[in-house]
């Protein structure tokens, strides 16, 4: 969790550096941040988002500590993938369980998918769709689903890419450039 504030703290360093924020917003935006290690530290939240390693098992463990914790707080894993109605399981609470799937780098993409679980409390859903448009977020509406939206799309897209490198013999900078300019996408790949 250390580390995590150092994060933010960079962060928002970059985006006052850029003019996103002015130094005044930076300081604000540090003097609300509050860091632990103690789990016993997030009873008094409304919502805890968690964030840790890609596994089923450590976020079931986890989810039913929180609940524990903080019974009527909205719980939100950030999984890119799995099971939210899986994870949501493990809480004594399920129907307080959402995914907020923010994408990498969350400070800089707008993207947030807000996943419905199959037993989610409709109030509790539109609780976490309502504080990812707060923080001026573009929330979309998903439901738990293998891969959500965008992840659905991208993988099959991308094994496409190294089929067409193949079978059209392609040079990956023609690929990516017809990507660029043929389908108008910003950013082509990492040089």
């Amino acid at each position: 969790m250390r580390a995590g504030a150092g994060d933010h703290e960079h962060y928002l360093a970059r985006a006052a550096e850029k003019g996103r924020l002015t130094e005044g917003e930076r300081e604000a935006a540090l003097g609300r941040l509050t860091t632990t290690t103690d789990l016993a530290g997030l009873a008094d939240c409304d919502l805890v988002i968690e964030a840790i390693v890609e596994e089923v098992e450590p976020k079931r463990a986890l989810f039913a500590e929180l609940s524990a914790l903080a019974p009527d707080a909205v719980l939100a894993t950030n999984t890119s993938a799995l099971s939210m109605t899986e994870i949501a399981g493990a809480a004594a609470k399920p129907e307080r369980v959402v995914g907020l799937h923010f994408f990498n780098p969350a400070p800089v993409l707008p993207l947030v998918e807000v996943v419905r679980t199959e037993v989610v409390d409709d109030v509790a859903y539109e609780a976490a769709y309502v504080f990812a448009a707060a923080l001026g977020k573009e929330p979309i509406r998903c439901h738990d689903t293998p891969g959500f939206v965008v992840n659905r799309i991208l993988i099959p897209l991308l094994n496409d890419c190294v089929r067409v490198l193949d079978e059209a013999r392609v040079t990956p900078e023609d690929l990516d450039r017809a990507m660029r300019f043929g389908l108008n996408w910003p950013i082509g790949r990492v040089r």
